[in-house]
């Protein structure tokens, strides 16, 4: 029973990263509890929460590197959306 707690978990708090080389950055989905989309320095330092409202499950991220936006579609809204390089 305690290996079906953890399965459960891991089903629900997937990530997904995408990688900024240009400004040395890295960004990630979690689609936990509480959905959110981070951004850290490629060490793991500064670690910062970008986007945490309006979120259901967003499993697609993508950089548009000529605009320096962030991209991200959220399967549980059914919405893309997307935000300056913060």
């Amino acid at each position: 029973m305690h290996n079906e707690k953890k399965i459960h978990y891991y089903e629900m708090c997937q990530v997904l990263i995408r990688l900024y080389y240009f400004f040395r950055y890295m960004y990630w989905t979690d689609w936990g509890v509480d959905a959110r989309i981070e951004r850290a320095d490629m060490d793991g330092k500064n670690r910062v929460q970008i986007i945490k409202n309006n979120l259901g499950w967003p499993n697609g991220l993508t950089i548009d590197r000529p605009s320096h936006r962030i991209i991200w579609a959220d399967a549980r809204t059914e919405v893309t959306n997307h935000t300056q390089h913060a």
